[in-house]
């Protein structure tokens, strides 16, 4: 719908802030991938991070056999699940052991806690199995990372450029894959807290610029049942969005004051700084307030058919999906 909606100028800024916030949201998958294959198979972090890319690859290969969504299903829902027992388990074990004081082999590990020193702290109070099961919860959780993401920047280019998905299904997993697959080995192992830190500070900063594009249209009075949302559901995800953004960009300057402020930089150098970043940081938010008010005129995308008319709905669904994949 943005690439219907939008002038070309927005399009194409969104299109590209979306694609780095695919890239930053893939990078913890990859390292958390590689640094599950060290754990359980003693393989190098950056040959970790060349097989998690050709896994990446042969999972989306699957979409050539039609079954795509099953196996996506199944993956996630074993993926998610042995995360969420062994992160249960990891939290509150490694809560009780960091909190008892007379533990005092233990110290130096709690207190510069890491993905890996987590494994070695699990591995010393309950034996080497438990780094193992550990270490396959990594795994899990790190390629149902790296491929949901891949998967969505398909979507996203597919969108954004409307070109044909077999031509997508090609080329978006260069663009997201492998950008963050260079940044991991670029990075390296002793760099994951600040590489897994920096994603998250990209990611903060660029999905308001999907969030809000995506309640407009959800919201919007062009959009036809059933497609639009309720009223109520429009005003607590408006109401959540606004006081998310809100704490992301007062995070953001309270950050970079306190940076100023305690900073040994000469005072031109700052002055300098803070020319450069708050006229950006002003800009920013206008984009928001724009993308925010600006009035949804895409009403051709949407069947103008009543709630009951589910017939004339599927068709319309059917002859757009077949006018996405070229067959029309």
């Amino acid at each position: 719908m943005c690439m219907y909606e939008y002038p070309k100028y927005v399009k194409y800024g969104l299109w590209l802030l979306i694609e780095v916030g695919v890239i930053a949201a893939t990078i913890p998958g990859v390292l958390g991938t590689a640094l599950a294959y060290n754990i359980l198979l003693n393989i190098p972090f950056l040959a970790g991070v060349l097989i998690c890319g050709a896994s990446t690859f042969l999972l989306l290969g699957l979409q050539t056999y039609g079954d795509t969504s099953t196996f996506f299903l199944i993956e996630n829902a074993c993926a998610m699940l042995l995360v969420l027992l062994v992160n249960v388990a990891i939290v509150s074990t490694t809560g009780t052991i960091c909190a008892n004081t007379q533990l005092v082999d233990n110290i130096d590990a709690c207190s510069s806690l890491t993905l890996k020193s987590t494994s070695i702290l699990l591995k010393n109070m309950f034996g080497r199995s438990t780094s193992k099961i550990y270490g396959l919860a990594l795994l899990a959780s790190g390629q149902s990372n790296t491929v949901t993401t891949s998967y969505a920047g398909q979507y996203i280019m597919q969108g954004f450029s409307g070109m044909r998905k077999c031509i997508i299904f090609m080329i978006a997993p260069c663009f997201t894959v492998i950008p963050s697959l260079i940044i991991c080995s670029v990075g390296g192992a002793p760099n994951i807290r600040q590489l897994i830190n920096i994603s998250a500070i990209i990611l903060a900063f660029v999905l308001p610029f999907s969030l809000v594009p995506l309640l407009k249209f959800s919201s919007s009075c062009v959009v036809k049942v059933p497609y639009k949302n309720s009223n109520s559901i429009v005003k607590v995800a408006w109401i959540l969005s606004v006081v998310i953004m809100g704490i992301n960009i007062y995070f953001f300057c309270n950050s970079f004051i306190s940076c100023l402020v305690h900073s040994e930089l000469p005072r031109a150098v700052n002055a300098i700084i803070s020319i450069l970043v708050f006229p950006f940081m002003a800009a920013y938010i206008a984009a928001l307030i724009y993308l925010a008010f600006r009035k949804v005129n895409a009403a051709g995308l949407f069947p103008s058919v009543p709630v009951s008319n589910g017939t004339e709905v599927e068709a319309w669904r059917q002859e757009r999906i077949a006018d996405d994949i070229g067959v029309r």
